[in-house]
This record gives C-alpha cells, structure tokens and sequence, in this order.
C-alpha cells in the first residue's frame, strides 16, 4: 500500500468518496455504520458479545472510532495507517483517552486485542504484499480473538461504477470473496462464514429488512469474511 497516494488525499478523502458514493444515495458514514453493526451482529451468532479491544487496521482518518464505540464496550481502541497526514487528522478529529492512532511501521500489539477490523484496506495492497499485513493482525489478537475483514464485492456492478469513478482507486486490485477466505485461511485464521451487505440502493431501502435474509448470496456491494486466530 503506497502512503504517498493516501497522503495526498488524506484532507479531502470523505468529500472524494460520497461524490463516487452519489449513485447509492447514501454517504460513506451511512455504510460504515452498517458494517460495524453488522459486525455486531455477527459476533453475536458466535458468542462474542463483548469485545473491549479493538484494532482498526487502516484506521484512515479515524472515523470509525466513535462507532465501535457506539456498538461495543470498549477499553482501548487502536488505528493503525500508512498515511501520517491521515492519523494527524484522526488524532485532531478523534483524539481521546482510549484510542490511539500510529503508523503502521511503528506500532506493534501482540497477543492483545479481542477485535480487529479492516475495511477496503487489501484490495490497495498488491496480491504479494498481503500476507504480511495478515500477519501483523495475526500476531496482535489474542488466541480466539476475532477478525472481521471488509472488501468490496467485485460482482457486483454498483460497486465496480463506484470504484471505477473513486479517485484513490485507479489502482486497486479487487479480491473476491472465496479469495479473500482462502488469504485468512494461509494466514492462519479459522473461517467462520462469509456475509454480503449492501443490497439495496437509498431508492429501495423499503427492501433493506430482507438483508438479513439474503446475506449469504454474494450480490452484496461488500461482503465480510469473519475469521479467528486459533486458541
């Protein structure tokens, strides 16, 4: 992942993706509320119900924070990114006693969080850099500690307008969801399920009950691979 592209548009990063968001009718707060209470949710069906640290791994501009907040108990909260520029604002906008925003390269957790989170993060790396990454996240939770990794789905028309016309994304490369559940699985992590989120547009969310219903058909703009590190 290259901070220099990041770095670039770490100011204006909200404002670039709800333009290429437009045609959902939503914003990018709107989903990303919806993953972590779809994360929530999912924890549930398996019996972690309260996890307290969490590790947002690209972290971004540190929106995320407040919204695990919201949906978790939470003790400590860790954003790690490759964009200095992008953890300067995190730390400006989100900054408080309990979370803490560091660049990747210079932060390390072993063996300590319950919880980590990417979003969008893996398709920005190139398919031979991933396993590290993966490796990282592995050695930061702890031994059944669970990890809820986020991509878009590459199925899945709306999001391939989306990203086709998303400036920080001319260079990304999409993962499917069976690719990205065998990337965990080399990693080491158990594989819990597969889900698919973001069915229907802002025009049809008199539909959006039924996602609950449909989430294991891969039609979703993204879907979540829910993995744990062994005990």
């Amino acid at each position: 992942m290259k901070a220099e592209k990041f770095d670039e548009f770490a100011s204006n990063y909200a404002v670039e993706c709800n333009r290429a968001l437009t045609i959902t009718g939503e914003s990018s707060e709107f989903y990303a509320a919806g993953r972590i209470s779809w994360v929530e949710k999912a924890l549930r069906r398996i019996g972690e119900t309260k996890p307290r640290r969490i590790l947002d791994f690209g972290c971004g501009m540190g929106a995320s924070a407040p919204l695990f907040e919201k949906y978790f108990d939470v003790e400590s909260y860790v954003g790690v990114d490759v964009s200095n520029p992008s953890l300067s604002l995190a730390e400006k906008s989100f900054g408080k006693s309990g979370r803490t925003f560091r660049n990747i390269n210079d932060y390390k957790l072993v063996g300590e969080v319950d919880l980590a989170y990417c979003n969008g993060v893996f398709h920005h790396i190139p398919p031979s850099e991933r396993p590290s990454p993966l490796k990282c996240v592995m050695e930061a939770l702890r031994p059944g500690g669970v990890f809820a990794f986020w991509e878009n789905n590459p199925w899945n028309p709306g999001t391939r307008y989306v990203m086709a016309n998303c400036v920080f994304d001319g260079d990304a490369e999409t993962i499917s969801s069976g690719a990205a559940a065998q990337l965990l699985r080399e990693a080491g992590f158990q594989v819990l399920f597969t889900d698919f989120l973001f069915v229907f547009p802002k025009a049809f969310s008199f539909l959006r009950p039924l996602e609950a219903r449909i989430s294991k058909l891969p039609i979703g703009a993204q879907y979540l691979v829910l993995g744990r590190k062994p005990e």
